[in-house]
């Protein structure tokens, strides 16, 4: 009876350490499945936020690039319309000066026609007209160099009188180009407040990008930690498994043990008995033989 109820036990605690082996697999099972999922939902978010932070990193490049470009090319036609602008106020200072200059020469000139007049009204005769004209020719003569360079200075005033005709109109069109050139500057700055102000609509889907990276950063970090949380758990119950598999195992060679010793003395006890057994059935047909016999006792 008594190695009954340990076989009994024995196989009570092999089925419930079967159970229970069959459990942790399960528990094991469904905790790698919980893990798979979540890393796989952990992988697709993180693909989605480093594709969206790339997203908006290549946007924030190319409008820097284009506030860039529009601060340099603002730069330099600032300073081209700064070298038109002198050069105009040149140019205007020096036509200024050469028409003081030729009102002056023309002046002279018409002052010295009139002289000649003059004298010439004022000599009595052809005669006084003859001899006048004599003393201016001899005049001439003795200031024909002075003539000269009188008529040269005249030649190259009208040179320069073209050119800074030319140079006038050169200035004209400078500035025509000066007043384009500030029309296409007052177009860069609308493009760049316009570029502003997109910069500064995007600035607020940026923080909220960043808001949710840091969440998504978060979220991931929690993972994480649940992560190894139930990986620790799951070392544990493997490690209680094994306890309990070797347990079991000890638990089966002592039960197999008892019943091995019990079979052992039940033997003995067996052999003793049919010995017992023989020694009286000997003895009693010895009695009985004598019985027959008429042996007394």
């Amino acid at each position: 009876m008594s190695q009954e109820t340990k076989r009994t036990g024995a196989d009570a605690l092999e089925a419930s350490t079967s159970d229970k082996q069959k459990t942790a697999r399960q528990n094991h099972s469904e905790i790698m499945n919980y893990v798979r999922e979540i890393k796989e939902a952990l992988d697709s978010l993180v693909d989605k936020v480093a594709h969206d932070q790339e997203a908006t990193s290549n946007l924030f490049a190319d409008i820097r690039h284009e506030l860039q470009s529009e601060q340099t090319s603002q730069t330099d036609e600032s300073a081209d319309t700064d070298a038109i602008r002198q050069q105009v106020v040149e140019l205007e200072n020096a036509q200024e000066n050469y028409e003081t200059k030729r009102a002056s020469y023309k002046q002279k000139l018409e002052q010295s026609k009139k002289q000649l007049r003059d004298q010439a009204g004022s000599s009595g005769g052809e005669d006084a007209l003859r001899l006048r004209a004599a003393e201016l020719e001899n005049r001439l003569l003795e200031s024909t160099e002075t003539n000269d360079v009188a008529k040269r200075r005249i030649a190259n005033l009208e040179e320069d009188l073209k050119q800074k005709t030319t140079i006038a109109d050169t200035a004209e069109t400078l500035q025509q180009k000066n007043d384009e050139l500030a029309s296409q500057n007052q177009d860069h700055v609308a493009a760049l407040d316009a570029s502003r102000a997109a910069l500064e609509s995007i600035t607020p889907e940026n923080e909220a990008a960043k808001q949710k990276l840091e969440a998504a950063n978060a979220t991931n970090e929690q993972f994480k930690k649940e992560i190894d949380a139930l990986t620790e758990a799951a070392a544990q119950h493997n490690y209680k498994i094994k306890e309990l598999e070797v347990q079991q195992s000890s638990n089966l060679q002592q039960v197999q043990d008892t019943r091995d010793a019990d079979q052992e003395k039940l033997h003995e006890q067996i052999e003793t008995l049919e010995s017992s057994l023989s020694d009286a059935s000997r003895k009693d047909m010895e009695t009985s033989m004598k019985q027959k016999n008429g042996t007394p006792h």
